[in-house]
């Protein structure tokens, strides 16, 4: 997936937003995206977190924005001077050709659909903007009554007091999302109308974070032809699969990169959880010892929503040819070749009917884990290891692996159950 590069003016732009902390790295990826007016060209707020911790090598030596340059692009935001385009959702040929207007000039000659909603007066509802979010965009068009289509118009005084600043805040505090919400005033037989575009949120589903008297906190709304209301179970089910969708490869294009970059054959996935490495050439354990202070990959914490994780070591990491990596004594592996989903497999193998609860009873009545003739625990940490062999219980956490033996000892208790 190729990724779209930014300018470095647009680099500049960007470190000077930052530097002014007024901005949340949604708010600057937003601005950056109206500026090149075109959807395909759109970048990520993770961009914007890459340049503010200084991971993108080639942009480092890119200073700031001047504060009249910085300040020229804000204007020219706010005012809604960037693109011209084609592709500009407010541009006149895209408005001409959504909202027509009838020979006489007193009415739109449309109908309200899942992407155009009109309001006699001023008013913006936030759930309207929040399902617009939702779905795939859309207009609310201020000054035209609903149903009738007449354009009624807004007052000048109105128009001219609207604050697009205060309406964005109230997004941001009410949706908790950045929405890039602009609009255009047009002249329709010398009455004002005010058209609103308001784009497809860039982080999806986009849910209420307050209450009030239209909508209640933890709603999610999807705009429907002609109305919006409460999504439906299929459109939440899309939204989420896309959200998976568009993870997963932002995910694996970051590990794919990694991997190609030190050479497949000298990769390996290491699981936090048990310790185990594998690699092209096969797998090890990392022993109890050195697991603590590799948790620094879990300590992770994101700066803010959406940044990248702002990473800690904890204690000292030493060379992998440090005698505290090793191969554990009698390779726990070889002798505990089994996971909690390979002995639910093999046990299902033997009894079909059986359901995993019962499995875990089994497990946990007769001790299993804490059988060495059975299991054996990967411990993370020296607290927990501690921790079990004075008291002789296993922490929750902890993972085990198996041997055969559990499976046949599993198989002979249900079947002692069901005699």
């Amino acid at each position: 997936m190729k990724r779209n590069t930014l300018s470095g003016f647009e680099v500049s732009i960007i470190k000077s937003l930052l530097e002014t902390r007024r901005f949340q790295n949604q708010e600057i990826a937003g601005m950056i995206n109206r500026s090149r007016g075109k959807a395909s060209s759109d970048i990520n707020s993770g961009r914007i977190s890459n340049i503010k911790n200084d991971q993108i090598k080639k942009y480092e030596d890119i200073p700031p924005a001047s504060k009249a340059d910085v300040d020229d692009f804000i204007k020219a935001y706010q005012l809604g001077q960037f693109s011209s385009s084609s592709n500009d959702p407010l541009n006149d040929n895209v408005i001409d050709r959504i909202l027509p207007v009838s020979a006489c000039g007193t009415k739109l000659q449309i109908t309200e659909t899942s992407q155009i909603e009109c309001k006699q007066g001023l008013n913006i509802p936030l759930k309207t903007i929040a399902a617009f979010g939702n779905n795939s965009g859309g207009y609310i068009v201020s000054g035209v009554k609903n149903s009738t289509w007449e354009i009624v118009g807004v007052k000048k005084e109105k128009v001219d007091k609207f604050d697009l600043n205060n309406l964005n805040q109230q997004i941001r505090s009410n949706l908790g999302v950045y929405i890039d919400v602009n609009y255009k005033v047009r002249s329709i037989n010398k009455k004002l109308v005010m058209i609103f575009y308001i784009p497809p949120a860039h982080t999806k589903p986009v849910i209420m974070t307050k209450s009030s008297g239209e909508y209640s906190e933890g709603a999610i709304y999807f705009r429907y032809p002609g109305e919006d209301r409460l999504i439906g179970p299929s459109e939440l089910s899309y939204i989420i699969e896309e959200r998976v969708r568009s993870l997963s490869e932002t995910v694996l294009q970051k590990h794919l990169s990694n991997i190609l970059r030190v050479g497949i054959e000298n990769a390996a996935i290491l699981d936090l959880a048990s310790g185990e490495v594998e690699g092209k050439s096969g797998k090890f354990v990392i022993s109890k010892e050195l697991m603590p202070e590799l948790r620094f990959i879990k300590e992770g914490q994101f700066e803010e929503k959406g940044g990248a994780p702002t990473l800690k070591l904890i204690g000292n990491l030493e060379s992998a040819d440090s005698s505290k990596i090793h191969l554990v004594p009698e390779d726990v592996l070889k002798l505990y070749t089994l996971d909690n989903k390979d002995v639910v497999r093999r046990v299902k193998s033997s009894e079909p009917s059986v359901r995993q609860r019962e499995i875990d009873n089994i497990i946990r009545s007769d001790n299993i884990k804490c059988n060495d003739k059975f299991a054996h625990p990967i411990f993370t940490s020296d607290e927990k290891a501690k921790k079990y062999r004075e008291t002789g219980t296993l922490p929750k956490a902890v993972k085990c692996r198996y041997n055969e033996a559990a499976v046949d000892q599993i198989v002979k208790r249900l079947a002692e159950e069901l005699d």
